[in-house]
């Protein structure tokens, strides 16, 4: 489906570097003209930008301390009832809120400077509802008149960037439900399994300034270790698998990952997407490595949410860790998590009786036929 802009608008204020005050703060009563070009490669711009190779994107959720701020509860009314953010005027009241938000939080800044600061909401191929808020700055390609409206917008890169974030409605909405129906099930709020639904970035040199947009927006990251280190493997394995050139040798790469996990938390080190790319590299022939230039960016990237540094969870790693049974004339090796004591087990263990049952696959019993 192709890139749709809902809703758009640039507000703005000013401030001076160290300074404590702000000033010419302007909030705009109405929305812009989606269908204008130079706001169509603005917004379109800005959520190309977020999670390009150079611009790892940074996972997380909205914070539940007392004070985060307004915005988290006014965005769950707007995605959560009728109208949504689809209409106008519930748009344009929520990136008010934002405005608000930003410059109280930039008044106790002192890197934080002035900046416009656009709101889009747009549908991406998955045809899915997804916020950004960016602080951008008037330079190179990036022009707009005196009314706030966009005109002659070339490239949207870093360089014209302050902060930015996108807020993904159907990912939020889904972690809602999941949570009330964890705590419905009588699980414990503090071992509730929570899932990011918003990324930012910030530009290298801001420092300060970037922790006070993502205050503002009441955003934390949220690092699950447990839920990374289980994704980290499988997603591995999955890119793998999708990729005929890469597909034979997908269990090696799982193993590969685990093998790397495994020493990281030995030397009480987190693991990290570069380093984990690194690794299963080292197992295929040169000419492949080409085939792992998106790598860290699919696994940072919206499918799966891993973060670009993590610490490792024993627990998730044990799950996939792999047991090795071996005498003197007989040694099988398989994965823990395909191990268990019912019939449904890929490789059944009976204690009483002392034999595994493994369930084989049709390759594998191509491959014994060739031995009968």
């Amino acid at each position: 489906m192709p890139f749709e802009i809902i809703n758009a608008v640039i507000h703005g204020f000013d401030k001076e570097k160290y300074a404590e005050a702000v000033s010419g703060i302007v909030k705009k009563n109405e929305v812009l003209d989606v269908s204008q070009a130079p706001v169509v490669s603005l917004v379109e711009g800005v959520a190309k930008l977020l999670g390009k190779k150079e611009n790892s994107l940074a996972w997380g959720r909205f914070g539940d301390d007392a004070f985060r701020g307004p915005f988290p509860d006014s965005f769950q009314k707007c995605v959560s009832s009728q109208p949504d953010l689809a209409d106008k005027s519930v748009f344009l009241a929520l990136s008010h809120v934002a405005v608000d938000a930003i410059v109280s939080k930039a008044i106790k800044s002192r890197l934080a400077t002035g900046s416009k600061i656009l709101f889009g909401l747009y549908r991406g191929d998955d045809n899915e509802q997804n916020l950004i808020i960016a602080m951008i700055k008037q330079k190179g390609g990036i022009r707009l008149t005196e009314d706030y409206v966009p005109v002659d917008i070339e490239q949207v890169d870093m360089t014209k960037l302050s902060h930015a974030s996108e807020f993904k409605v159907s990912d939020y909405l889904k972690s809602m439900q999941d949570e009330s129906e964890q705590l419905r099930q009588g699980v414990d709020v503090d071992d509730l399994e929570l899932s990011s639904y918003l990324s930012f970035i910030a530009s290298r040199d801001s420092d300060d300034a970037a922790s006070y947009f993502i205050e503002a927006l009441g955003c934390v990251l949220h690092r699950s270790s447990k839920r990374s280190t289980a994704l980290v493997i499988q997603a591995a394995y999955d890119y793998c698998v999708k990729n005929p050139a890469l597909k034979v040798h997908a269990s090696r790469v799982k193993e590969a990952v685990c093998t790397y996990l495994k020493k990281q938390m030995g030397a009480g080190l987190a693991a990290s997407l570069e380093d984990v790319k690194q690794n299963v590299e080292r197992i295929f022939p040169v000419d492949l490595s080409k085939h792992f230039d998106d790598f860290v960016d699919i696994l940072n990237g919206p499918e799966y949410k891993i973060p670009v540094s993590f610490s490792v969870n024993e627990m998730s790693l044990r799950k996939y860790s792999r047991i090795v049974l071996k005498d003197d004339d007989v040694e099988i090796k398989f994965e823990k998590s395909d191990f268990g004591t019912s019939v449904n087990s890929k490789v059944q263990f009976n204690r009483e009786e002392g034999y595994l049952r493994i369930r084989l696959s049709d390759k594998q019993i191509d491959e014994l036929d060739k031995h009968v």
